[in-house]
């Protein structure tokens, strides 16, 4: 990036950025008796010193020209005011507060500055620090009491503030700036005492005069009066409930909860939590709204459905520049036993034993474990987890956690397929039964049998079954409840599918032994895609249009009312992108949302793509909603990614295999329209692929494929494994539809980017050699001495794709660089250039932590033909600060000054040396 300084007009600007720096921070204006301890405060929350010399404190009010009248001129003396102190003006001096009455000052401080007469405090006044103020007292600023000064003798104005009661004469401060606030009423007076919390930050209203706890900076009274110092913490929230104590099992809403301020105006967000949202929740958030001092919530109780008696729960209101405050309440057990059952188990591991998925194929993927609601109310399944005997390993996840928002209502069925491929989401496929896909991929069901147990969020065991041994006889299909649907008994015990449908089938997922439906869902969730900027329907968009231009509209028609509907929004092609996940929710404040998605502009020249878009929730039945993505076609495909780094062969057990790729580009690379494709040399032919849309690589760095056990794995793909050689790794252009297990290479029309042909002691393979990396040599993991401890890989890193001289073994590196000698970096990095003052401020992009580098300058002004340093640093040094994520600000002083002067126009760099 190209830097051009204008010197005079960057100091000009640093002037005034300076004088921005101190603001009006707590005033008084009235206070109990007979207004002799009325006070400003200034605060400077910048980081240099201000001299106060050029700056008028100034009280525009009602005057004989009516209203915007200047009633005070207050010129400050040539103070310097530290950063983070304070400057204090008071209509007497020493300054005692006495906000009790009793004769006694509770606060007592000596001002920097003393002034006469007294604040005016019986209508709106203006408060405001004006610099090179060139008036005088009487003048009157809006000479058509409109609301708009028509005057302004000053150059500008660092800080105002308006202490406002309506119908009375006209505050000023939002006019002269955005970040000048209008502040008030006071129960429809002009407020009396005004402050800042934290100090230069959002104006709280005081009250007439209080006392504070000086240890605790907490109230005594209301005291809210820290002239000279750091105001105090502020607690104007009280939270009260309307019951002490609801059943877990209590209609909907449980209890009202109600948040009320005082001395305080304006919209306010009341933040609301609940300690054990296994027992109550509550809203995210309520409004007491301006004018208002209270607002009500509600919270509901959450049937558990299991015994575990009364529960202590806390609820908790907090809001910007708020303390929390807290009420405890508690939640009774309605000694319900849990009332959701295993109702049938495929776990046959018999390749004979059909297709319960639909896909055409016979194998794990096709176990399944379907449980039924047999009570009479919805229960919410959220964060509940399978877990079974083969799989306690598997992390706190168990074999499944079900998702947030899973709610199964009385007499319903949801089924969780070990596989991927089948439709998630209620459809009629599996009679209207919820199917969701194991959370890690795989259910790990052996027919040896297993101890299948259901979780619930806190990880109490609420149902269980022991699956029996079906390894040694003939395929019997699943194991079915004796009793099932609604009614379902499981003290009646679980017998084979085959024996009790009354066809001889061997397994049901989603319906009863005969095929019933266990509760039929008729109710569908309905998306509509609308043009992001017009909100109107919309059958098409580029792949290159901007983000969120693309808005799905979301509603649930058959939505019970007060019911919750969590629903997610999903690609199928990854075409466009719905924002946050695409996981929401419908409720009586969201009946219908408004969600918007982004198109992906991706390298691959595919023409026109169809992306549909689905849509998911608990209770209803899926949607679904087609558009056009259309190709820009002016990206050139993605050639620069290649096979830096592969490891087939450990010792012992395989467990670390991985593939690592290498951007050989300056920038980071989004990797959508590529494939990494396994090549088996026994048959030629593909044994697994992964489609990396969606994933990213960064410039000139690394990518891992692997193990979840592999340092620095970024992608682990379902079912990975990386055989032991002859074989071959490459990568393609294009999707995972364009390629299929056991697909020959001799099939594969898709242009080829790169590939390795590689061994762990084999011999080479001349027919994968041939089609892959012709006149390139075959790679054995194992040549340097032993394929258990060392990887292939390309030293340096980089080199040119499809030519595998440069492959080497070494100890493996996944995710680091194989080649670590220091290269010259002379890249230009961004920089901007802040000025305050006599300080220079340089903002520094894409630096590395611990490193040394200079800032040089060219010495033939706009010319770019000759560089010289200006000086030099280490991101460790004092006068660096680490703003994190490569960014860093470098304190510079005069001499950068003087060279800015010298040169007025220039271009700057930075380098390591």
């Amino acid at each position: 990036m190209k830097l051009f300084l204008q010197t005079a007009a960057l100091l000009t600007a640093g002037s005034s950025l300076a004088l921005s720096q101190v603001v009006i921070n707590e005033v008084r204006i009235d206070d109990p008796g007979s207004d002799d301890f009325e006070y400003f405060e200034i605060f400077n929350r910048g980081q240099s010193v201000i001299r106060l010399d050029t700056i008028s404190y100034l009280v525009l009010g009602k005057g004989a020209g009516g209203s915007g009248v200047i009633t005070q001129v207050l010129p400050l003396p040539p103070f310097s005011l530290e950063p983070g102190s304070y400057f204090v003006g008071s209509n007497n001096s020493p300054l005692r507060i006495d906000p009790d009455s009793d004769g006694i000052a509770n606060i007592e401080a000596l001002p920097n500055f003393q002034f006469q007469p007294a604040f005016e405090s019986s209508s709106s006044v203006t408060h405001l620090l004006a610099i090179a103020f060139s008036g005088s007292v009487g003048d009157d600023l809006d000479t058509n009491d409109d609301g708009t000064l028509d005057v302004r003798p000053w150059v500008g104005v660092a800080d105002a503030i308006s202490f406002y009661a309506p119908g009375d004469s006209l505050p000023y401060a939002r006019s002269m700036g955005t970040s000048f606030e209008n502040v008030g009423p006071d129960e429809n007076n002009v407020p009396n005492h005004l402050f800042r919390v934290p100090d230069g930050g959002s104006w709280i209203m005081g009250t007439l005069g209080q006392e504070q706890d000086p240890g605790s900076g907490n109230l005594l009274q209301d005291t809210l009066d820290t002239p000279g110092k750091a105001n105090p913490i502020v607690t104007p929230l009280l939270l009260t409930l309307s019951e002490s104590s609801i059943s877990e099992g209590a209609a909907s809403p449980a209890m009202t909860g109600t948040v009320t301020r005082s001395g305080t105006s304006g919209d306010i967000v009341i933040t609301l939590t609940i300690d054990d949202e296994s027992e109550a929740v509550v809203s995210s958030s309520v409004t007491i709204l301006d004018g208002e001092s209270t607002a009500d919530f509600t919270i509901d109780a959450v049937n558990d459905l299991h015994p575990d008696g009364a529960q202590s729960v806390t609820v908790s209101a907090s809001g910007e520049n708020f303390e929390a405050v807290n009420r405890s309440f508690v939640v009774t057990d309605d000694s319900d036993s849990f009332s959701v059952v295993i109702n049938e188990v495929f776990y046959a591991n018999d390749p004979d034993a059909g297709d319960t998925n639909n896909n055409g194929i016979s194998d794990s993927a096709d176990h399944f474990i379907e449980l039924v609601n047999v009570s009479g109310v919805p229960v919410d399944l959220s964060d509940f987890h399978l877990e079974n005997s083969s799989g306690t390993s598997l992390g706190p996840d168990g074999i499944h956690r079900f998702a947030a928002g899973t709610i199964l209502n009385p007499g319903c069925g949801i089924a969780v397929f070990d596989g991927p491929d089948v439709e998630i989401g209620t459809t009629e496929a599996f009679g209207t039964a919820e199917i969701q896909i194991s959370s890690i991929n795989g259910l790990f069901l052996s027919d040896t049998g297993d101890n299948l147990r259901l979780l619930d969020d806190l990880g109490n065991e609420v149902f269980s079954i022991e699956l029996p041994d079906i390894s040694g006889g003939p395929f019997a299909g699943s194991q079915n409840l004796t009793s099932e649907g609604g009614s379902g008994d499981p003290a009646l015990g679980y017998d084979s599918h085959f024996n009790l449908s009354a066809n001889n089938d061997f397994f049901s997922p989603g319906t009863t032994v005969d095929g019933a439906p266990f509760c039929t869902v008729t109710g569908s969730l309905e998306i509509t895609l609308l043009d992001g900027t017009l909100l109107t329907p919309i059958a098409s968009i580029p792949e290159n249009a901007f983000p969120g231009s693309v808005v799905a509209r979301i509603e649930a028609p058959t939505r019970a009312a007060g019911e919750v509907v969590r629903f997610h929004l999903a690609s199928g092609l990854g075409e466009l992108i719905p924002q946050d996940d695409g996981i929401g929710q419908l409720d009586d404040e969201n009946s219908s949302i408004d969600w918007l998605l982004d198109p992906v502009d991706n390298t691959l020249a595919q023409g026109s793509r169809s992306e549909t878009l689905s849509l998911r929730a608990s209770g209803h039945l899926n949607a679904v909603a087609n558009i056009v993505v259309t190709d820009d076609g002016d990206l050139p495909p993605l050639t620069e990614i290649l096979i830096n780094e592969i490891d087939a062969d450990q010792s012992g057990q395989d467990g670390a295999e991985f593939v690592e790729l290498y951007n050989l580009t300056e920038h980071d690379r989004l990797m959508g329209g590529l494939v990494l494709v396994l090549i088996n040399g026994n048959g030629d032919s593909i044994y697994h692929f992964t489609d990396l849309a969606g994933f990213t690589i960064p410039a000139h760095g690394v990518f891992v494929i692997g193990d979840d056990t592999v340092p620095n794995v970024d992608l682990t793909p379902p079912n990975w494994t990386l055989q032991n050689g002859s074989d071959a790794v490459a990568i393609y252009q294009g999707t995972a539809e364009d390629f299929t297990i056991g697909m020959e290479i001799s099939a594969i029309s898709n242009t080829l980017l790169d590939a390795v042909v590689y061994d762990t002691n084999d011999g080479d393979d001349d027919d994968l050699l041939a089609a892959l990396t012709p006149g390139q040599p075959q790679v054995n993991e194992g040549g340097g001495g032993g394929s258990g401890s060392e990887s292939i890989q390309r030293l340096p890193d980089g080199g040119n794709q499809l030519d595998t001289s440069t492959l080497t073994t070494a100890s493996p590196t996944p995710g680091e660089l194989n080649f670590m000698e220091p290269v010259p970096d002379e890249r230009l990095i961004d920089i901007e250039i802040d000025v305050a003052r006599t300080l220079m401020v340089v903002i520094l992009s894409d630096l590395r932590a611990d490193t040394r580098y200079t800032l040089e300058a060219t010495s033939d002004g706009n010319g770019a033909s000759q560089f010289v340093p200006v000086t030099s640093f280490t991101t460790t040094d004092r006068n660096v600060t680490d703003d994190g994520e490569g960014v860093f600000q470098v304190y510079i002083f005069e001499s950068f000054l003087d060279d800015l002067v010298a040169n007025p126009r220039q271009i700057y760099r930075v380098t390591k040396p």
